[in-house]
């Protein structure tokens, strides 16, 4: 399994290698740090390229992550891109990237690495957010070193679910990976208005393939809780929760999980609307801009190589 951690000197990218570190990895995982450069003169490039391999060297050496190999990458140039053309080029398995402290708009306006990279690569990507790192930023004494004490295993985790391909690819995931039996999970779906329809067609055809009409809530529900049993079938998670609910999708996904303290939101890396929603921003898209918590995109492209296992606090 191949694991690509984007870094920089910032306190997210604390908690992306916490994070990545309190887990246990399959034997033979193995782990990238890569650092973009930013562009200099010619003047200046190989000063500051050797300044970043040792400052790379330096990290990896601290960072201990059992039964893992860690290597170092140095990048130059756009920093979305240069992400992406790697995890591509490698055939990475998984990204973890540390989102940077910045309010919901401020991401929006500036761009969101992580959803960004998540819009052009084939795997699965992790933006880690905790929450209490966020509230420990606000104090005016934050010292970086605060960022060890953080809980990164997830007791609360949101599926979000829209019935597509990536979507469903989630659901597998989530079955395969370890949490800690105290975990609790809520499964939702968001019924949008007219218009903003998300729901896999599927679930409008007939046994012949002819349309009918669209899903009602109840089969909504219906096939949402046959999901919930198979989940229970294979994890020991505390299921709370199965709803469908209404609303445009990113933002009642958000909102729920900010009601509800989730520390995890796992959804589809694309909905079943990828084509029509890739021109104006996709409802991963601006879940991962907006959440408070951390947020897992699964790809179905490359789900069967992801299993790790949450380590309890």
């Amino acid at each position: 399994m191949k694991v690509l951690i984007p870094v920089d000197d910032m306190p997210y990218t604390l908690a992306s290698l916490y994070s990545v570190s309190r887990r246990k990895w399959p034997a033979g995982t193995s782990v990238t740090l890569c650092r973009v450069m930013e562009d200099y003169s010619e003047s200046d490039i190989d000063y500051h390229r050797e300044k970043t391999e040792r400052w790379l060297t330096e990290l990896a050496d601290t960072l201990d992550i059992e039964g893992c190999k860690i290597d170092t990458a140095i990048l130059k140039g756009d920093i979305v891109k240069s992400i992406a053309d790697l995890a591509n080029d490698y055939a990475v398995d998984y990204i973890v990237i540390g989102s940077h402290d910045r309010s919901g708009a401020e991401r929006a306006w500036l761009g969101s690495v992580a959803s960004g990279v998540t819009e052009r690569v084939s795997c699965s990507v992790e933006i880690v957010r905790p929450p209490e790192l966020h509230r420990l930023m606000m104090d005016e004494n934050f010292k970086r070193d605060q960022v060890e004490g953080i809980d990164f295993t997830p007791h609360r985790i949101l599926l979000a679910l829209d019935f597509s391909e990536n979507s469903l690819s989630a659901l597998k995931w989530l079955a395969k990976i370890g949490c800690p039996a105290t975990t609790k999970l809520a499964m939702i779906v968001v019924d949008p208005p007219l218009g903003k329809g998300i729901i896999d067609l599927k679930l409008s055809r007939g046994t012949h393939g002819d349309h009918t009409s669209i899903p009602s809530q109840e089969e909504l529900l219906r096939r949402l809780r046959q999901h919930a049993d198979y989940l229970s079938s294979k994890i020991k998670v505390q299921i709370t929760d199965t709803r469908v609910l209404k609303g445009l999708p990113a933002r009642t996904i958000v909102d729920n999980a900010d009601s509800w303290g989730a520390d995890l939101i796992v959804m589809g890396a694309h909905g079943v609307t990828r084509s029509v929603d890739s021109a104006v921003g996709s409802v991963t898209r601006e879940v991962m801009d907006t959440s408070s918590c951390s947020v897992v995109a699964v790809n179905s492209s490359h789900w069967q190589e992801l299993g790790f296992e949450w380590k309890e606090a």
